[in-house]
């Protein structure tokens, strides 16, 4: 397998994950958007935000590893290397965005208006 397959070959497999597990997150963090932001158009934007950053991040992690020292070994093994970069550029972006997101609710929680939704949530 040549360099530049293989390269891509490890880019566009750490890619599908990423846009696997955005797809899996979709759902949910738009619904905590949702509560967050009051406004579904705000709650939109900020959905939006966060795939463009979930994506992005782990996209810069797999192309800066260019075909340097990982594509010097075997064929399976660089293709590890690219999706290793790509999946810690994944956690950094997803563990970034949840202490982000934690710190709002944590906020929302403790707001007069926020606390007397989170009650209602709960009886209902």
């Amino acid at each position: 397998m040549s360099i530049e397959t293989t390269f891509l070959v490890g880019s566009a497999t750490a890619m599908v994950i990423v846009l696997a597990v955005i797809w899996y997150l979709r759902k949910p963090l738009h619904a905590i958007l949702s509560e967050l932001c009051g406004r579904p158009e705000r709650a939109q934007f900020w959905s939006a935000f966060s795939h463009v950053t979930l994506f992005l991040i782990p996209l810069i992690a797999v192309l800066s590893r260019g075909p340097e020292l990982p594509f010097r070994q075997s064929g399976v093994f660089s293709i590890c290397e690219q999706i290793k970069a790509g999946m810690t550029g994944l956690v950094g972006s997803v563990v970034t965005l949840g202490v982000v997101l934690s710190v709002y609710i944590a906020r929302y929680i403790a707001s007069p208006a926020g606390g007397l939704q989170a009650q209602g949530a709960r009886r209902g």
